[in-house]
């Protein structure tokens, strides 16, 4: 959450929980929104694919936007043809793109890799 709270000091953050399936798009437009606002609708579950919410960040960001990805990188689809050109895309049109994970790291096109010691 200290990324997110971060980054909704510089700007309107909109965070899209996912694993299996997207859920709402939730936004903050202050740092103290977010725990109120976002933590509280974060899920976990497994059986994640990133595909799905890949599409939507594609058709919600405007150009330059910043895109970071917070995952435990136990994802299912990321060596997919069509995830890894959908990851080059969003990277291309993303000013900055970051997968942040907590324990598998992933190699995807466009993004660069940190690893989150919880």
């Amino acid at each position: 959450m200290g990324i997110a709270k971060h980054e909704a000091k510089n700007a309107s953050l909109r965070v899209i929980a996912w694993d299996a399936k997207n859920y709402d798009v939730l936004r903050a437009e202050r740092p103290s929104e977010v725990a109120r606002k976002i933590a509280s609708k974060l899920k976990g579950g497994g059986g994640t694919m990133c595909l799905p919410v890949l599409q939507q960040v594609y058709k919600l960001m405007g150009s330059g936007d910043a895109v970071i990805m917070l995952t435990d990188g136990d994802i299912f689809d990321t060596e997919k043809k069509e995830t890894q050109h959908l990851f080059a895309k969003v990277a291309s049109k993303a000013g900055f793109s970051l997968i942040g994970y907590t324990k598998t790291p992933l190699q995807v096109p466009g993004f660069n890799n940190v690893h989150i010691n919880l």
